[in-house]
């Protein structure tokens, strides 16, 4: 199994560039979104595609990079409107949305941790994208009671599980990204 070593490895697998964060007047995280003409600005055109799947579909898999060439997180998307939707739920990381009128914490620590790491780096001057590939749909065969289908299938679990073993980095202590939560990575929930 050839491992992931470099941002180049991750393109050799069909990794693209689907995002790119930016800090706004106002110093909120925000994402830029691939776009249909190529560009990651333009708010009137549709989502781009890699592979035909549009950035607000399917499932994917990602992994977040640092200046094109450090590899701090990888993760899953499996949401209904895919990577963009799982970049979108970073946002909710702001710490303005911390707490509830109760004090209670309103976001995961996940997000949290993403939004504040991100809007630091970006601070520092430094680029931060996010890589993705669309895990591709299969169709099978189900009996659901007495009536059989063909269904849909995308085993992102699968393709996130593989990618994470295939990561071997230089730059980290165990070979895999700092940000990733070693003891949940990957596991079914």
């Amino acid at each position: 199994m050839k491992k992931i070593k470099n941002i180049q490895d991750l393109i050799d697998l069909g990794f693209i560039i689907v995002s790119k964060a930016h800090l706004n007047d106002e110093d909120k995280l925000g994402w830029n979104h691939l776009k249909s003409s190529g560009n990651y600005n333009s708010l009137r055109e549709t989502y781009g595609e890699v592979l035909g799947y549009k950035l607000n579909q399917g499932k994917w898999v990602y992994a977040i990079v640092v200046d094109n060439n450090i590899i701090i997180k990888t993760g899953k998307a499996e949401c209904k409107n895919g990577i963009q939707g799982r970049l979108g739920s970073y946002l909710a990381g702001n710490p303005a949305y911390d707490n509830n009128d109760e004090g209670k914490p309103t976001n995961a620590s996940t997000n949290r941790k993403i939004y504040r790491g991100v809007s630091k780096l970006l601070k520092e001057k430094k680029s931060v994208c996010v890589y993705a590939f669309p895990v591709p749909v299969e169709y099978v065969e189900k009996q659901i009671w007495d009536v059989k289908k063909i269904v849909p299938q995308q085993n992102v679990q699968e393709f996130e599980q593989i990618m994470y073993e295939k990561i071997e980095l230089e730059y980290t202590p165990n070979g895999k990204p700092l940000w990733n939560k070693e003891k949940q990575a990957f596991k079914s929930k």
